[in-house]
């Protein structure tokens, strides 16, 4: 095992305020109710495809690469909307090595941040990002605050592993990333 594979970092700090508050307003056209399986509001699109958040998927996977000290291939990005609901706030994993959600907002009567079915919440502040293995069991928080949104972005990356590609197609498998 590697030396992160428990390990949840916090990053903070990760946006300008005028950019947070900016990726805030532009994501709201993109997010939908998927259906049962998919918790609160969510883009359905890679994100990573889409100019205008350029600049926020370069600062925040220089800033996964920098704190994870890993070289990494980004993958799969999107936004999430939570209001708290408990049907909302479904456990899941992410099949990939690392997983990233960065917080746009956060509510003052209530702590922020994402939570882990193994050891809870770990608290995170609006602006600030955790970073955690992807097998690691997780949901955002519920809460009881009527009228509160809780806007987030989800940012998946594998390792990038020459070896494990070189592999992968010696023994015919279909190539990946």
């Amino acid at each position: 095992m590697d030396k992160y594979t428990y390990k949840k970092l916090i990053v903070p700090n990760c946006l300008s305020d005028d950019l947070r508050e900016k990726l805030m307003e532009d994501c709201k056209p993109f997010l939908r109710r998927l259906g049962d399986q998919f918790p609160a509001y969510q883009s359905d699109v890679n994100l990573r495809s889409f100019p205008q958040f350029k600049e926020v998927h370069d600062t925040l996977d220089s800033l996964a690469y920098q704190n994870l000290e890993e070289r990494l291939l980004p993958e799969h990005s999107w936004f999430i909307m939570s209001e708290g609901k408990e049907e909302h706030c479904m456990f899941h994993d992410h099949p990939v090595d690392y997983v990233g959600v960065y917080y746009m907002n956060s509510h003052p009567s209530f702590a922020n941040g994402t939570e882990f079915l193994e050891d809870g919440l770990v608290e995170a502040p609006e602006n600030s990002m955790v970073l955690f293995p992807g097998f690691l069991v997780h949901r955002p928080p519920v809460f009881n605050q009527k009228g509160f949104q809780r806007y987030s972005m989800s940012l998946n990356w594998n390792l990038k592993n020459l070896w494990k590609k070189e592999y992968i197609r010696c023994i015919g498998l279909p190539p990946y990333g």
